[in-house]
């Protein structure tokens, strides 16, 4: 299927200024969740994902002679 419309290769300055304020729009609702903390949900998930089940402390590392 072959499109015959030709878009614009420059964008607008008013194009540009819509497309900006879209983005706002639609980030809006994640930059508030970014301000919030992070749940104690989210802290075990994110614990869990890095350390496995059962973290293991480093052992001791030997000074090489």
């Amino acid at each position: 299927m072959m499109t015959t419309a030709n878009p614009a290769k420059n964008v607008t300055p008013l194009e540009d200024l819509r497309a900006v304020r879209w983005l706002q729009d639609a980030l809006a609702p994640a930059r508030a969740r970014l301000r919030e903390a992070p749940t104690p949900e989210a802290l075990a998930r994110i614990r869990e994902r890095v350390l496995g089940d059962t973290a293991t402390r480093k052992r001791e590392r030997s000074i090489a002679a």
